[in-house]
């Protein structure tokens, strides 16, 4: 009876330990996504994380939001930013960024969700599970839910006419013709008038 609990025992740890040896030093085997705030650092913030694989879900002004697993905090300090851990369980959550206004109710922004992060004129919630948006449509706030996906590339810009050889610096002949249709004698009138 002994040695089935020895190897029952056995078993469980040899299951288990992979689990913890592959979590990382000091975090437990259930952290999974966080989300977290860095503190810009410099103009080209978003080109850096996103060239190092950090998923960086939203610009504001004075930082970026990021939804991932605890090495994008890795990654992001070691490229020497402030990284704070907002919700260290971002899984399947909803989260919003809500603009607010003087005269905005903060008690249905309360009730709605938990705040996370207070900025200048808005907060970061996190919804209370089952709880929709739209409760807050009288409150007189603006908001944007926070994406789960990160920020991607600009799209590149159009190049026809420079594919086609044409001079892109050089005139348009669409705007050449809208030009030449102004009447002159017209825009004095109107502006003497």
């Amino acid at each position: 009876m002994k040695s089935l609990a020895r190897v029952w025992i056995g078993l469980v740890v040899g299951a288990l330990l992979p689990l913890a040896l592959a979590a990382g030093p000091g975090l437990p085997p259930s952290v999974g996504e966080q989300l977290l705030r860095l503190e810009r650092e410099r103009r080209d913030d978003l080109e850096t994380l996103r060239s190092r694989g950090v998923p960086v879900v939203m610009e504001l002004a004075p930082c970026l939001l990021v939804r991932g697993g605890p090495d994008a905090a890795v990654a992001a300090e070691a490229l020497g930013y402030s990284v704070r851990v907002l919700d260290e369980r971002a899984a399947g959550a909803e989260y919003l960024v809500v603009g607010l206004r003087p005269d905005s109710d903060l008690d249905a922004v309360g009730a709605a969700g938990t705040t996370l992060l207070e900025e200048e004129n808005w907060v970061l919630i996190r919804l209370h599970p089952g709880t929709d948006a739209r409760v807050l449509a009288g409150a007189k706030v603006f908001v944007t839910p926070l994406p789960t996906t990160p920020v991607t590339w600009p799209p590149p810009v159009p190049r026809r006419r420079a594919e086609a050889g044409v001079d892109a610096a050089g005139p348009d002949p669409i705007v050449e013709k809208i030009v030449a249709a102004v009447d002159e004698a017209e825009i004095d009138r109107v502006f003497d008038d």
